[in-house]
């Protein structure tokens, strides 16, 4: 089910249109003055216009919109020429609707939309998990498990140290954070201690040491655990 929101800057029948996607859609009124709060709770947004009259109206909600979020936009009129469908397509409405065409191309056209849209968030949120899980941590048997490679067996020190790095994936975490969280003392420049726990672990998992994909060393700070 998808969530529709429709603004009405003039008066005409949206009944019609409106009951013809309600099997795949819910649908409720949002005043024209959308806020970001309402843009992130619907899927897309249908605005009734009358005639071209309302065409700065109507682009200027679009504008709005667009400067917020990708929320499909589609503009329905009773009548609508050329020059005003070209206009709110550049603008960045997804289609322009009126009496012309039939409510069933009206209702396809959306549907369509909705559906590619969210496959296309789906398999972005896909992406983003292989990500960050091409490799997975073992606590209890305290192994390193890295996609398409056996898995990695480490000393306690080592997971330990490995284990700081996951928790702040994509990000560097500095020696003192490191030396702090995994020998539980105050950091006084035992940079050598980590280097040489980071030395062993690169050893078992990385293909060239010389030039690791996994950890990378961030100069004068730490080091940096990788996504990939």
């Amino acid at each position: 089910m998808y969530h529709i929101g429709y603004v009405k800057l003039a008066e005409i029948n949206e009944e019609k249109y409106i009951h013809s996607i309600e099997k795949e859609c819910s649908v409720e009124k949002i005043d024209q003055n959308i806020s970001a709060q309402q843009l992130e709770k619907i899927d897309g947004l249908i605005i009734f216009i009358e005639n071209d009259e309302t065409i700065c109206a109507t682009s200027e909600i679009i504008l709005k919109i667009k400067e917020r979020s990708n929320t499909l936009i589609w503009i329905v009129a009773q009548k609508m020429n050329t020059i005003s469908k070209v206009v709110f397509l550049q603008l960045g409405a997804d289609g322009n609707f009126d009496d012309e065409q039939s409510l069933d191309i009206f209702r396809l056209t959306m549907i369509n939309a909705l559906k590619r849209k969210r496959i296309d968030q789906q398999e972005l949120s896909s992406t983003k998990d292989e990500e960050t899980t091409s490799f997975t941590l073992d606590n209890r048997n305290q192994v390193m498990k890295i996609a398409g490679k056996p898995t990695t067996p480490l000393t306690n020190l080592e997971y330990r140290t490995i284990q700081v790095l996951a928790d702040n994936i994509g990000n560097t975490v500095t020696y003192a954070e490191i030396y702090e969280a995994v020998w539980h003392k105050k950091y006084t420049d035992e940079k050598y201690k980590i280097a040489n726990v980071m030395f062993h672990i690169r050893g078992k998992i990385e293909e060239d040491t010389s030039n690791p994909i996994y950890i990378k060393t961030v100069r004068s700070r730490g080091y940096l655990l990788c996504k990939t």
